[in-house]
């Protein structure tokens, strides 16, 4: 759960990785606001993509999902996805091929600590 007693549990959110900092200053402050979007990130199928590529070492799919990626998780001040999506984004321009696999899977415990908010 997000919630406790109607506040978000920040403290859950900064383990995280979401920049309480930049959430307050991005949001103004507007929590309510932030939850709604953090609420729909759980359906986002941009890392469902980027597994889709990697699985079929489709680096022009893995280079859109993990992009998108970039944008959704810098916008929700999810500081360590971002970086990490950031870097898959890097290697594929770069075509440095045999370091994808191993970024993509740091990205992925970023984006797992996110989805565990949800339970």
């Amino acid at each position: 759960m997000l919630t406790i007693g109607g506040m978000m549990d920040k403290e859950r959110l900064a383990k995280a990785g979401i920049d309480l900092q930049d959430m307050e200053e991005r949001f103004e402050g507007h929590d309510d606001i932030f939850e709604k979007y953090l609420w729909r990130f759980k359906d986002d199928k941009h890392m469902q993509g980027v597994r889709e590529g990697l699985a079929a070492e489709d680096y022009d799919k893995i280079l859109e999902e993990a992009h998108a990626m970039k944008g959704l998780s810098g916008t929700l001040c999810m500081q360590q996805l971002y970086l990490d999506s950031s870097d898959v984004v890097l290697a594929v321009r770069n075509a440095e091929y045999d370091k994808v696999s191993g970024l993509i899977h740091k990205m992925e415990d970023s984006y797992e600590k996110i989805m565990n908010l949800y339970v």
